[in-house]
C-alpha cells in the first residue's frame, strides 16, 4: 500500500483540518471546567463515571463507589466541619494497602473527613472546581496501611460517588 503526501491546497486543508480538531478538542477540556482543578483527575473522573453501586468490602485503591447519604445519618465520629441538617453524609470504612499519600474525589459538593485508628488525617493538598461534569473536589491525604473512614458530610446529593486513588 502506498501513501501519498497532500500538497498544495489539500495539504494545507488537512492540516488546517487537524489543528482545528485538536484545538477544538482542548477548548472543549477547559470549556468543561476540568483543566480548573490543581492536578490532573482524569483516572479519578474515568472511575467516577463507571463506578459501581454499594462500597468495595476489600479492594485496594483506586477505586470507586456511589455513597449512600443520609440527611438523618449518624456518623462515627463529629464531622470536621458543622453538619448542616438539611444536607445528606454517610460514611464508609475502606482498605488502604500500602501507606502513602491518597486522593479522595468527590462528585459533588460535600465535606471530607478521613480517619485512621482516633486519628483524623489533615488533608495535604485541596483542589475544587465548578463545571466539570462528574468531579467537584478533590483532597490528598497521607495515610497509613489499614482501615480507612471516610465521612462526606454538607451535601446535597442524596447519593454521592467517592474515589480513592494513590497520588501519582
Amino acid at each position: 500500500m502506498a501513501l501519498r503526501m497532500l500538497g498544495g491546497t489539500a495539504g494545507r486543508c488537512a492540516g488546517f483540518l487537524v489543528a482545528a480538531a485538536l484545538l477544538t478538542s482542548a477548548a472543549a477540556a477547559a470549556e468543561d471546567g476540568c483543566d480548573r482543578f490543581a492536578w490532573d483527575l482524569a483516572t479519578e473522573r474515568s472511575l467516577i463515571a463507571s463506578a459501581p453501586s454499594g462500597v468495595p468490602s476489600d479492594t485496594a485503591p483506586p477505586f470507586a463507589f456511589k455513597l449512600p447519604m443520609d440527611k438523618d445519618a449518624a456518623l462515627p465520629r463529629p464531622a470536621g466541619k458543622p453538619r448542616q441538617s438539611s444536607l445528606y453524609a454517610g460514611h464508609v470504612t475502606v482498605r488502604i494497602a500500602e501507606a502513602g499519600l491518597y486522593r479522595v474525589t468527590l462528585s459533588g459538593e460535600g465535606w471530607i473527613d478521613a480517619v485512621q485508628g482516633d486519628a483524623e488525617r489533615k488533608s495535604e493538598a485541596f483542589s475544587g472546581a465548578h463545571g466539570c461534569p462528574g468531579l467537584r473536589k478533590s483532597v490528598k491525604f497521607r495515610l497509613d496501611a489499614g482501615p480507612l473512614l471516610i465521612q462526606v458530610s454538607n451535601s446535597a446529593d442524596p447519593a454521592i460517588t467517592v474515589a480513592v486513588t494513590p497520588d501519582r
